[in-house]
């Protein structure tokens, strides 16, 4: 009866959590498919016990003793390996979350943990106090930084034909996406290849949220506590930060 339901959860989790044409993880959602459910009696009334019967074995198949996670895990970690052997890494500090949003902060280091870029750039915008009470980066100290214009140049030379890692590459890379929008329409986007340590390290830990349906998000700060590592210098600065990555991505190489 749930043979149609499960042959496409396994399909979802075992096939879809990693991209295999590519080097990137790619992580997507997995629920149950609620048309699947109803074609298990095709054509009656929804079966609320099957479905309650679906959910119960599918939550026993996502478990993380499950052997397919385990194995997702390992995959995961061989990816961070892979990345460590050319890598840089980079971190931001921004003058918010939202869509106008623009670097105030940016670090890269290779992966040895030589620093390549670590400066301060100064916005077109002011940055609010709340902003401030994160990072600990004031208008007064950004307001003879260099402009994104001169910062922009730098950045693209160093990601050039690299493997660019970030903990939240996502968020940093539309922040370098935004941040060019404004300050520097009619120059080229940041380009490069960008893999993402926070994607990576939840599938290696292997925590799995149910109310989610995914793999535990983990901070930066908890990922460098379960690995043992110790936090470098202050949080939410962008060298500290791409300096914790570093030593996060080497604890997961060497477990």
């Amino acid at each position: 009866m749930l043979k149609k339901l499960f042959g496409r959860l396994e399909k979802s989790i075992v096939n879809n959590w990693l991209d295999k044409n590519s080097n990137k993880l790619k992580v997507v959602p997995v629920r149950v498919n609620t048309s699947a459910v109803h074609t298990i009696n095709q054509g009656a009334a929804f079966n609320l016990a099957a479905m309650s019967q679906a959910e119960t074995i599918y939550n026993n198949m996502l478990s993380p003793l499950n052997g397919e996670h385990v194995k997702l895990s390992m995959l995961a970690k061989s990816k961070l390996m892979n990345w460590l052997k050319t890598c840089v890494v980079f971190d931001t500090e921004t003058t918010g979350l939202g869509d106008d949003a623009q670097i105030c902060e940016i670090s890269i280091i290779d992966h040895a943990g030589s620093i390549l870029l670590n400066t301060l750039v100064k916005p077109t915008c002011v940055i609010p106090d709340d902003v401030i009470a994160i990072h600990g980066i004031t208008n007064e100290m950004v307001k003879d930084a260099p402009p994104w214009s001169k910062v922009a140049e730098k950045v693209q030379a160093i990601f050039m034909n690299r493997v660019v890692v970030a903990f939240n590459a996502k968020y940093d890379k539309r922040l370098l996406d935004q941040t060019s929008a404004i300050c520097t329409p009619n120059l080229p986007r940041i380009y490069g290849d960008f893999y993402c340590a926070f994607e990576a390290y939840k599938v290696y830990r292997n925590e799995w949220n149910f109310d989610k349906n995914d793999y535990q998000r983990q901070s930066l700060i908890n990922a460098a506590k379960q690995m043992g590592v110790e936090i470098q210098g202050k949080s939410h600065r962008a060298l500290d930060d791409s300096q914790t990555t570093l030593e996060m991505m080497k604890a997961v190489a060497a477990a």
